[in-house]
C-alpha cells in the first residue's frame, strides 16, 4: 500500500535561510514496488521506496539540518549482513540526481553516453541495480535538493569541509537507528567532491566506533583544488587519451592504449615535469621561461594533437584549451571529452533529461510532491580548511587521502573502490592513481579505470564493467 507526502515545507537554498525547528518533521513518502528481469523472468524481487526528511542531530541531540533523502530497500530481508550504501554527489553544491536517476538505483536514465547524436532518452528499470547486493540511500546536501539547515544555523553553517562532513555523518546515524540498521554493513558511495567528503566522513564514523565497511570513491577529486591547477602532469595521460579516441594521438597501431597511456605517464612525471617546474619557477619570478625543446614540443604534438602554438602558449596546462581548441567552432564536455558540444555551452541533452525526468518521477514513482522546485546545485561559496600547494604536480595537499589514511589505519579492514574515467578532465585519473599510491599497497584498495567521463555509469559500455566489480567488492 502506497503512502504518498504532500509535503507543505518551503524549502531555501539561500545560503542565511534556516527551518524553525518546530517545522520539519520527520516524514516520508513510501511505496512499494516489483523489479522483474526482462531477461529472466523468474528473477524478480519486491522492495520499498522512501523518500522524506530526516533530522541530523550533533551528538549532543541539538538538531543541525532536516537533510531529504531517498532510500531503496528491499522487502522482508532480516539478514544481518544485508549491507546499506549511501550515495551522494559533490560539487561541493550538487545533489545527488545525477547518481540517483544515472547510476544504480531501480530505475535510470539512459543517455547513450557517448553518443551526442542521441536526442531521445527513457527512463527505464535498471536490471544492473546494485539493490541485489545493497539497500540504496541517496542523500542531498544542505541548500541541494530539500535539504536545509535547521535554526540556529543557516545553509552556511555546512559550506566549508568539516561542517560538511559532519553533517552527513549525522544523518548516516540517524538513518541507521531510525531503521534499526546499525549492525548492517555500511558502505559509501561518493562522487568527485563527493569522494573527498566519504574520506572525511569515513574518518569521522571510524574514530567513533560506528558501522562502516567500505567507500566507493566515483572520479573522487581527493584534492581540494581549483580544476585549472590540476591540467598539468596528472592530466597528460587523459589529454593522450582523449587525443587517441578522436584519432589524433602518436599511438602506434600496434601498440594497446593500456601501454600507450603508461608511456605517456613515464614521460609526463619525468620530462614533462622537469620542465613545468621550470616554467613555474619562472612565473612565479616574473622571469622569461625556458625554451621548450623542440623533441619535447613534438612529442607534446604527438600526445595532444594540439598545434605548436597553442602547446607553447599554454604550457603546461592542457586539459582546458584542449576542451575548447581540439575541434574548431565546438567544445569538448569535460565531464565526457568523447561528447562534442556546440560553443554555446549548454548543457549536454543528456544532462538535461535528467534534471527534465526529476519532477515526474518524484511525483508519480515516488510519490513525494514537494511544495518547492527540487534544487539541483546551489552557488553558495564553500571554504577547504587548509591551503593548495604543488599547482605544477597537479596534485595539490591530498588532505582527504589524509583521513582516508587514519580511517584505515583504525581499521586495516576497511575496503576501498575508486572507479577513474579515462575521458574525464575534471578529476583526471592519473590524479587519482597518484593520490591512493601514497597509501601504499594495500590490498583491500582497488582501483578501476573505464572507457568512461566523470560520471561513468553513465556510458552503457562502461556499466557491465563496472558491475562486475562492484558485485565482488560487496561480497
Amino acid at each position: 500500500m502506497a503512502v504518498g507526502l504532500c509535503d507543505p515545507v518551503i524549502y531555501s537554498s539561500d545560503a542565511d535561510a534556516s527551518l524553525p525547528s518546530c517545522s520539519v518533521p520527520e516524514t516520508a513518502a513510501v511505496t512499494r514496488h516489483i523489479l522483474l528481469s526482462k531477461t529472466d523472468r523468474s528473477r524478480h524481487f519486491s522492495y520499498t521506496a522512501n523518500a522524506g526528511h530526516l533530522t541530523a542531530r550533533a551528538s549532543n541531540g541539538d538538531a543541525q539540518a532536516s537533510i531529504f533523502y531517498v532510500a531503496y530497500t528491499v522487502d522482508q530481508s532480516t539478514r544481518p549482513d544485508r549491507p546499506v550504501t549511501f550515495f551522494f554527489n559533490g560539487g561541493p553544491g550538487e545533489s545527488s540526481i545525477w547518481l540517483h536517476l544515472g547510476s544504480w538505483g531501480p530505475y535510470r536514465v539512459q543517455t547513450g553516453m557517448p553518443d551526442s547524436a542521441v536526442t531521445t532518452f527513457s527512463l527505464t528499470e535498471a536490471e544492473d541495480t546494485l539493490l541485489t547486493e545493497s539497500d540504496l540511500v541517496f542523500i542531498d546536501a544542505p541548500a541541494t535538493g530539500y535539504s536545509e539547515a535547521i535554526a540556529p544555523n543557516t545553509n552556511q553553517t555546512f559550506m566549508n569541509e568539516s561542517t560538511d562532513a559532519m553533517v552527513f555523518r549525522d544523518f548516516i546515524l540517524r538513518y541507521l537507528s531510525a531503521n534499526q540498521r546499525m549492525t548492517s554493513p555500511v558502505y559509501l558511495y561518493g562522487e568527485s567532491y563527493g569522494g573527498y567528503r566519504a574520506c572525511l566522513v569515513a574518518q569521522l564514523l571510524v574514530a567513533g566506533d560506528k558501522p562502516l565497511n567500505g567507500l566507493i570513491l566515483q572520479s573522487p577529486a581527493l584534492s581540494f583544488m581549483p580544476a585549472t591547477e590540476s591540467y598539468s602532469v596528472d592530466s597528460l595521460p587523459t589529454v593522450a587519451a582523449i587525443a587517441t579516441y578522436f584519432g589524433r594521438s602518436d599511438k602506434p597501431d600496434t601498440m594497446g592504449l593500456d601501454s600507450y597511456l603508461r608511456s605517456v605517464q613515464q614521460f609526463a612525471v619525468g620530462p614533462f615535469a622537469r620542465l613545468a617546474r621550470q616554467y613555474e619557477e619562472a612565473r612565479r619570478k616574473k622571469a622569461i621561461p625556458p625554451v621548450m625543446p623542440p623533441e619535447m614540443l613534438k612529442r607534446l604534438e604527438g600526445i595532444s594533437g594540439l598545434n605548436r602554438a597553442l602547446l607553447i602558449e599554454h604550457f603546461p596546462y592542457f586539459g582546458g584549451i584542449l576542451a575548447l581548441d581540439f575541434i574548431p567552432g565546438k567544445i569538448l564536455d569535460s565531464y565526457d571529452a568523447r561528447i562534442v558540444m556546440p560553443r554555446s555551452g549548454d548543457l549536454p541533452l543528456a544532462y538535461q533529461c535528467i534534471r527534465a525526468t526529476q519532477p515526474a518521477y518524484f511525483s508519480n514513482f515516488l510519490q513525494y510532491h514537494g511544495s518547492t522546485p527540487y534544487v539541483f546545485h546551489h552557488d553558495i561559496p564553500f571554504s577547504s580548511s587548509s591551503p593548495i600547494v604543488d599547482p605544477v604536480a597537479g596534485r595539490g595537499r591530498k588532505e582527504a587521502v589524509s583521513n582516508l589514511s587514519k580511517a584505515i589505519s583504525l581499521r586495516p579492514g576497511l575496503k576501498v573502490l575508486a572507479i577513474t574515467g579515462m575521458y574525464d578532465l575534471i578529476v583526471p585519473f592519473t590524479s587519482v592513481e597518484n593520490a591512493l599510491a601514497d597509501l601504499g599497497k594495500r590490498e583491500m584498495i582497488q582501483i578501476l579505470r573505464v572507457e568512461g567521463g566523470h560520471m561513468s555509469y553513465l556510458a552503457d559500455k562502461a556499466r557491465p564493467v563496472m558491475r562486475r566489480r562492484l558485485r565482488s567488492f560487496y561480497r
